[in-house]
């Protein structure tokens, strides 16, 4: 992995390396163990990215730990993961105000929003069940454990999709009361669904 001009022999190195406002590239492909996680906790304005060519088998987790992910911010900013091919599922974890997902391509891309009033944007990704596992049979799983949120969808392409292609799941995780301020969801692809 690298960030900046500095690159680390391993994944968990760059990541306890990574500092607010940088960006991490993936250099390697990998297999995914069981429980990979990307953890983010305390570190704000991170990009996560991978080199071309890049190739991550199984799913992995990236973001803010899941606990830190109910009622409220841990962290202001922007949380960017673009790039990334998982064949898998791509599940992310954000507290920030802002989260940009851009052109991922994955078997499923969930998202757990945990920070009121955020503004995500879902823009520009492939959800491709034949690449791997998709959970539940979604394409793309927004799961708000937060209110007042803005969503937009756009440019994104489902393909080969069992279940739903795109889900909210209102109420969050069952444990908190959720209501977006907008929804805007459009130029989205739906192939072989």
């Amino acid at each position: 992995a690298q960030i900046g001009n500095v690159k680390y022999a391993t994944l968990g190195e760059a990541i306890a390396a990574l500092k607010d406002g940088e960006t991490l590239v993936i250099l390697q492909s990998f297999t995914a163990s069981a429980n990979e996680f990307i953890e983010l906790n305390g570190k704000k304005n991170i990009t996560i990215t991978a080199a071309e060519g890049v190739v991550i088998d199984g799913s992995i987790e990236v973001g803010y730990h899941p606990s830190h992910v109910n009622y409220g911010s841990d962290v202001d900013g922007t949380f960017t993961v673009k790039n990334l091919t998982v064949n898998g599922t791509l599940t992310i974890y954000s507290n920030n105000a802002n989260l940009v997902v851009k052109n991922n391509n994955v078997a499923q891309l969930t998202v757990k929003i945990g920070t009121a009033n955020a503004n995500i944007v879902i823009d520009g990704n492939t959800a491709d069940s034949s690449k791997g596992e998709d959970k539940n049979g979604y394409g793309m799983f927004i799961i708000p454990n937060a209110t007042a949120y803005d969503l937009t969808v756009s440019d994104n392409t489902f393909k080969n999709i069992s279940g739903h292609a795109f889900t909210i799941q209102g109420g969050g995780d069952g444990n908190v009361a959720t209501a977006a301020n907008s929804i805007a969801f459009a130029n989205n692809t739906f192939d072989s669904w």
